[in-house]
């Protein structure tokens, strides 16, 4: 294995030790609402109340538009949404 090999792993552990948090400046919550729905499966907001009940109205708003394409949701109400 060449030098190329070793280099990736390195950079590859330097990835991995980075903090999954970052800091933004945003105008109020629904910027960040957009945001967040952009990174869609990969994210998950947790806090604060009122960003999780944006987030998961705009889920429901987007469920509905599908069911009434014909789509279905694959969602029941267990799911919370």
């Amino acid at each position: 294995m060449g030098n190329n090999d070793s280099n990736a792993s390195s950079i590859g552990d330097s990835l991995l030790k980075i903090p999954p948090k970052i800091r933004v400046t945003v105008r109020g919550m629904n910027d960040v609402k957009w945001w967040v729905l952009g990174y869609a499966k990969g994210s998950v907001v947790r806090d604060p109340p009122e960003l999780v009940a944006m987030v998961k109205e705009e889920l429901r708003r987007m469920i509905q538009r599908y069911r009434e394409v014909g789509h279905g949701s694959g969602f029941t109400s267990a799911d919370g949404l």
